[in-house]
Order: C-alpha cells, then structure tokens, then sequence
C-alpha cells in the first residue's frame, strides 16, 4: 500500500501520491483485457486506447510519466519541448486509472 501526503514538494511524496493508480494486478489485468479484444500486449497500438500504459507497472510509469516536484516537472516538460521541436501540445492526466479522490488530485 502507498503512503500519501495531500500536500507534496518532494519527488517522493509526488510518487507515494501517484503509486496508487498503479497496483501489482493491473499489468496482469491489462493483458487480460487486451487479449479478449484479440490484441498482442507487445505490440503497442495506441489507436485503440487499449495498449500500452495498460501494461505498465509503476516502476515503467515512473519513466515514462513526470511524477515529481512542481520545479522538476517543469523542468522536465521544457527538456521535452527542447527536444522534440514539433510538441506544440502536452496533455495532462493526473489521475489516469482514476483511484486517487478528486480532493487529492485538486491539491
């Protein structure tokens, strides 16, 4: 179980606040459910909305997700507009299996 602060400033309570939507069963879960829509779970589709982070543990979504101090964040987010000239736009979900309270999320 993840531990939570409703007010962070550090990487680690950014983490402790974000592990809860990433729970040991759902990798298992999500292969699952790609496999009874007869989709290959290692290979990424991202048309079907149904691949991808689906499979990842909180270990992958830690790399591939910002999930850290607002400074950092920031900073993370100018390094990607650096290097990938042609992001004109970022989307932001900070809550995407939807198991953190909105009151959490809101703070």
């Amino acid at each position: 179980m993840c531990s939570v602060s409703w007010q962070f400033k550090t990487r680690a309570e950014a983490h402790a606040v974000a592990c809860e939507n990433w729970r040991d069963t759902d990798t298992a879960n999500g292969i699952a459910f790609m496999k009874s829509l007869g989709l290959n779970a290692s290979q990424p589709d991202f048309t079907t909305g149904a691949v991808g982070w689906m499979t990842w543990d909180f270990a992958q979504a830690k790399e591939i997700c910002i999930y850290d101090e607002p400074a950092a964040c920031v900073e993370r987010l100018q390094c990607l507009q650096e290097q990938l000239s042609s992001m004109y736009q970022c989307i932001l979900e900070f809550n995407r299996r939807g198991r953190i309270p909105s009151a959490r999320v809101r703070e």
